[in-house]
């Protein structure tokens, strides 16, 4: 006979503890940012008020997550378009490689100085596109791009050069 009482006791603490442990467990994934997370929807009363509030916090948080997300990609997108402008009217000429020394960008100036248009450099090597040679014994010199890399430096000569063009003339 105290059987059924602390069987019904039991099933009734299991009906209350079981949602909040799931809502314990989402709330949790939550906080650690898998804001996809979220609770089971068909409990009654405060429970269900928890479940709904609890859904809803998430669905902000993804939100905001989102905007901010955008928010930085379109900051990002403005710097960027900042500093190709910048480069595109310096009177100086750049190069930029990747670590392999690919070619993957030059500006007006750069083309000037080397006689190549972007569209043709873009993807060749470096030593492709830049010729120098000793201007008093116009003996090749080879850029030394791994030099550069692994000292994380520029290199200055002691002697004097000339870049030539692409079309084999020397550059002014």
């Amino acid at each position: 006979a105290r059987l059924v009482p602390a069987y019904l006791a039991a099933l009734m603490a299991r009906s209350v503890t079981a949602p909040i442990r799931s809502l314990t467990g989402v709330a949790k994934a939550i906080r650690d940012g898998d804001l996809g997370r979220r609770a089971h929807h068909g409990s009654s009363g405060e429970i269900g008020i928890l479940e709904g509030a609890i859904n809803a916090m998430a669905d902000s948080l993804e939100d905001a997550r989102e905007r901010e997300r955008k928010l930085a990609e379109d900051e990002l997108f403005i710097e960027k378009v900042k500093a190709q402008t910048t480069l595109q009217s310096l009177g100086e000429g750049v190069i930029t490689t990747d670590a392999h020394g690919t070619i993957t960008y030059l500006n007006p100036a750069a083309e000037k100085l080397t006689g190549w248009c972007f569209d043709d450099a873009r993807h060749r090597q470096l030593h492709d596109v830049i010729n120098i040679i000793a201007s008093n014994t116009r003996a090749a010199i080879h850029y030394p791009r791994e030099k550069c890399l692994s000292q994380g430096s520029t290199i200055h000569p002691d002697l004097a050069l000339t870049l030539m063009r692409h079309e084999g003339t020397e550059s002014i």
